[in-house]
C-alpha cells in the first residue's frame, strides 16, 4: 500500500527543473508467503496486492544498469536522498504512471527516477515485493518517531534493487540506510533470492527487523504487524536495529517473555507485534487476516477471534507463521489475492451482518497483484518467476516472467494515462481510452465492469481465466526445460528469450482481453438500456471458442523482422534455439545484414560454449570488445588467421568463400569428417575462388552447406547475410550431428 503524502519537493533539493505532486493514501494491502514444505510442487512463493486504487495507472519496465559519478546523488520527491552507487543494477519495476504525479521527471517531462516501483527483480536475482503498510503504537512513535526525511515506499524497491547482489545482501544495505538516514513509514515487505526469503519490517523511525522465512510455514498480513517473538542472537536468521530492543526496554514497552527471567542486558527476545504494532489494526485488516487463515486453513481460522468486545480489539491471535492444513498448488496461491471469503461467515459479499463494509482481501482498489515463485530445482539464474497481474486478481490472469533476465518489457505496459475518474465506464467510448495499447486499462476496465455485477457480467470472464491460468501453470514445465537448456548454452540469447517470451506471453493474453472488453462493454450498455433481461448472462467468444494460451519457446525465437514463411525461417529458429545465433536486439535478428568476421568468430565461440582464451594479440581487437575472447580463441585454435601478422580486421565483412574456410577449420579442429568433396568446375565463377579456400569451397559444396547461388554460378566472392550464415550453420550442425 502507498503511503502518500503531500510534498513539495523544490530546486534547491533537486538543483534541477522537476515536476512534483502526490496524491492520496489508502490502506488495504494483503501479502503472503508459502515455504517450499507447505506447496505441492517444493517451490517458494512471496507475493502481494497492491491495493491504492481500482483506476490507478501502472507501468511495468526495464531500469538499465548505471554508472555513477561520484556524489552523485538519489533523491525522491519525498525529501529522502543519499549517495547512488558507483554502479547500479539493471532491474524491473512496476511503477507508478509518471501522471500520477510523485516520480522524479526533468523539465520535459521525461522519467528521471521511477517512484513506487513496488514489485520488481533485479540482473542479479533479487525481488522485492514492497510494500504493506503497518502502523506502530503511541509508545513507539514517542520514543522513536518517524523521520520526515528517511526512506519511505516510494523509493524502497528502487533502492534495494539498484545495488542488491542476494536476498541478505539487499537487507543488509537497507538496514544501513535506515541506520544512516531513518524511515519515513512503517511497513513490512519481502526480499528474496533463489535461496532464501526475508520478510522485513520497518517498525519506526530508526528500528527495524528482518527475519528469514521457513520452509514449513506460511503467512498473510493485510497490513498488520504479525511478527511475533523473535531472536536477536540468531543472526543467521535474524537481522536487526541494535537499539531494537534496549529502545522499548528503556521506555517500558517491551514485550519479551524473557522479562523477569533474565537480567535485562540479557534480553534476546522480543514480540514485535506486541511491542511495536498498533493498539488497534482496524477492522477491515482483521477480517482481512481471517480470510486470509481460512483460505490456508479453515480449521485454525475457527480459533482466530476478529469480533470485538466493545470496543476493545480482537483478541486473535494474530500469528505471522503457520501451517497450511493442506499442500497448496500454484493455482491455489495465485488465486489467494483474489479471496473474498467465499462461502464463509465472514465473506465479503451478501454477509452485511458479519462484515457489513465488504471488506475483502480481494477487492476493487486492487491495481496490481503478483507472486514470486521460487524453484529449487531450477538454475538460480531462472530460479525465480514472476506471476504478475494487472489490475485486480479476480477477473484478470496472472502472466509468467523470467524478470531477472529481462532487457524489456511490451509496449503495451509502458502506456501513460491516468485521467481523473470513478468509474471506468467515463471513458471507455473516448477517442483516446488506450484499448489497443495499454494492458493495465484494458484488464482494469475487465475488472471494473465485472465487478458491477459478478454472476451476470463476471462469472464467465473468471471462468475463462481460470482455465487460462491453469494452462500457463501447465505450460511452464516444458518453458523452463528449453530455457533450461538455452541458459547452459548461452546466457547471452537465455535474456534475449526471456525478454521474446515475455513480449509473447503478455500480448497473447492482452489481445484476449481486449476481445474480452469490446464484448462485455457492448454487452453492459445493452443492459442498461434494458435489451437484456436478468437471466442473460455474459459469455466472452474467447471461452466459446476455447482460446488457451500458446505459451512455449516458439515466443522466444519469434523475431519481428523474420516472416514465418522465409526461406531462412526455420535456419533463424534453429540457430536461436540452440544458443548459436543472438538476435540483433528490439526483437529482430536482422536477417539481411552482413556478417562480419568478428560475427562468425563469436558464433562459433557460442558453439564451443565459451571456452577459456588468451589474451588476444591483434592490435585492432581492444581488450574489452564483445568478440575479443572469441577471436583470441579461434586464432589460438588455428581456425582463423589475422590478414596480416598484427591485425584481424573484425567489421570485415566475410565472403561465401571465407566463411567456407573457416567451418572447414573448424570441422577439423573438432576431427569431424571433411572428405566430402565436389568438383566445381561446373560453376562458371570458380576460377575465382582464392587459392587458399579451395579445398573448404570443395568440401563445403560436396557437403551440401554452400550450394551455387544459381545453377551456374557459385558467387565464392559475394557476402553472406545473417541469414545465409543461419542456414550454413543449420546444414552443417545437422551433418555432423
Amino acid at each position: 500500500m502507498k503511503q502518500k503524502r503531500l510534498k513539495q519537493l523544490g530546486a534547491a533539493l533537486l538543483a534541477g527543473s522537476l515536476v512534483v505532486s502526490s496524491g492520496v493514501s489508502a490502506s488495504a494491502c494483503c501479502g503472503l508467503y508459502v515455504g517450499s514444505q507447505q506447496s505441492e510442487n517444493g517451490s517458494t512463493y512471496v507475493g502481494r496486492s497492491e491495493d491504492i486504487g481500482k483506476l490507478y495507472d501502472k507501468v511495468f519496465e526495464v531500469r538499465p544498469a548505471a554508472d555513477h559519478a561520484e556524489g552523485e546523488m538519489y533523491e525522491d520527491t519525498y525529501g529522502f536522498s543519499m549517495p547512488y552507487p558507483s554502479h547500479t543494477y539493471r532491474y524491473t519495476v512496476l511503477r507508478d504512471s509518471i501522471e500520477q504525479g510523485e516520480s522524479v521527471v526533468d523539465e520535459d517531462g521525461n522519467l528521471v527516477r521511477e517512484a513506487y516501483g513496488e514489485v520488481g527483480m533485479n540482473e542479479k536475482g533479487v525481488s522485492v515485493s514492497a510494500t504493506v503498510s503497518t502502523s506502530y503504537n503511541a509508545n513507539a512513535k514517542a520514543a522513536d518517531p518517524l523521520v520526515d526525511t528517511g526512506i519511505c515506499e516510494i523509493s524502497l524497491t528502487s533502492v534495494i534493487l539498484m545495488s542488491a547482489d542476494s536476498a541478505r545482501d539487499g537487507v543488509e544495505k537497507l538496514a544501513a540506510i535506515i541506520d544512516t538516514y531513518g524511515s519515513g513509514e512503517c511497513n513490512s515487505f519481502t526480499i528474496s533470492d533463489a535461496n532464501e526469503v526475508w520478510d522485513f519490517e520497518t517498525l519506526s523511525g530508526h528500528q527495524y527487523v528482518a527475519m528469514k522465512m521457513p520452509d514449513d510455514k506460511v503467512s498473510v498480513n493485510p497490513n498488520m504487524v504479525v511478527m511475533n517473538e523473535i531472536d536477536v542472537s540468531d543472526t543467521e536468521n535474524v537481522v536487526a536495529s541494535a537499539d531494537l530492543i534496549s529502545l522499548p526496554l528503556e521506555n517500558g514497552f517491551l514485550v519479551s517473555s524473557q522479562q523477569g527471567k533474565v537480567a535485562d542486558d540479557q534480553i534476546t527476545k522480543i514480540d514485535i507485534q506486541k511491542t511495536y504494532g498498533s493498539e488497534d489494526f482496524g477492522n477491515g485488516q482483521y477480517f482481512r487476516y481471517w480470510q486470509g487463515v481460512n483460505y490456508l486453513n479453515e480449521e485454525l481460522s475457527q480459533s482466530v477471534s476478529v469480533e470485538r468486545d466493545g470496543e476493545a480489539a480482537p483478541e486473535g491471535p494474530f500469528n505471522m507463521l503457520f501451517e497450511a492444513d493442506h499442500q497448496l498448488t500454484t493455482y491455489e496461491v495465485l488465486r489467494l489475492l483474489a479471496c473474498r471469503g467465499e462461502g464463509t461467515e465472514y465473506a465479503a459479499d451478501n454477509n452485511p451482518e458479519k462484515n457489513p463494509n465488504g471488506t475483502a482481501i480481494g477487492n476493487e482498489r486492487q491495481a496490481e497483484c503478483h507472486v514470486f515463485e521460487i524453484r529449487s530445482d531450477m538454475p538460480e539464474a531462472l530460479a525465480t518467476i514472476q506471476w504478475q497481474t494487472m489490475s485486480r486478481a479476480e477477473f484478470s490472469v496472472y502472466l509468467p516472467y523470467y524478470s531477472n533476465l529481462l532487457t524489456d518489457t511490451s509496449d503495451i505496459f509502458q502506456t501513460e494515462y491516468s485521467p481523473s475518474i470513478k468509474d471506468i465506464e467515463e471513458v471507455l467510448d473516448d477517442e483516446d481510452f488506450p484499448a489497443e495499447t495499454s494492458a493495465y486499462w484494458v484488464f482494469t476496465a475487465i475488472n471494473d465492469l465485472c465487478d458491477n455485477d459478478r454472476e451476470r457480467y463476471g462469472a464467465n470472464v473468471k471462468l475463462y481465466w481460470e482455465n487460462y491460468q491453469k494452462a500457463l501453470i501447465e505450460q511452464q514445465e516444458a518453458v523452463d526445460e528449453a530455457m533450461t537448456a538455452l541458459y547452459e548454452k548461452n546466457p547471452e540469447l537465455a535474456e534475449q528469450a526471456a525478454t521474446a517470451l515475455a513480449k509473447g506471453v503478455s500480448e497473447e493474453a492482452f489481445a484476449n482481453a481486449k476481445t474480452i472488453l469490446t464484448e462485455l462493454w457492448a454487452f453492459v450498455k445493452a443492459d442498461q438500456a434494458g435489451e437484456l433481461t436478468e437471466e442473460d448472462v455474459f459469455t466472452p467468444s474467447v471461452l466459446t471458442e476455447n482460446k488457451m494460451p500458446t505459451y512455449s519457446m516458439d515466443m522466444a525465437y519469434s523475431f519481428d523482422d523474420v516472416d514465418s514463411s522465409a526461406w531462412y525461417a526455420d535456419a533463424v529458429s534453429y540457430v536461436a534455439e540452440n544458443g548459436i545465433m543472438n538476435g540483433a536486439g528490439n526483437g529482430t535478428f536482422a536477417p539481411d545484414t552482413v556478417m562480419s568476421r568478428a560475427m562468425l568468430v563469436q558464433v562459433l565461440y557460442n558453439l564451443e560454449g565459451k571456452p577459456e582464451a588468451a589474451d588476444c594479440t591483434f592490435t585492432d581487437v581492444a581488450a574489452d570488445a564483445w568478440y575479443a575472447d572469441a577471436v583470441a580463441w579461434a586464432a589460438d585454435a588455428g581456425i582463423v588467421t589475422g590478414v596480416s601478422d598484427t591485425t584481424f580486421a573484425p567489421d570485415q565483412m566475410m565472403t561465401r568463400e571465407q566463411i567456407a574456410t573457416i567451418l572447414y577449420r573448424y570441422a577439423a579442429y573438432k576431427n569431424y569428417d571433411v572428405t566430402a568433396s565436389n568438383d566445381l568446375s561446373s560453376y562458371t565463377d570458380a576460377g575465382q575462388i582464392g587459392s587458399y579456400a579451395v579445398e573448404a569451397m570443395q568440401w563445403a559444396n560436396g557437403a551440401g552447406l554452400i550450394t551455387g547461388s544459381t545453377a551456374t554460378t557459385l558467387n565464392p566472392l559475394g557476402s553472406a547475410t545473417r541469414a545465409e550464415v543461419a542456414t550454413i550453420l543449420m546444414r552443417f550442425l545437422e551433418s555432423v550431428g
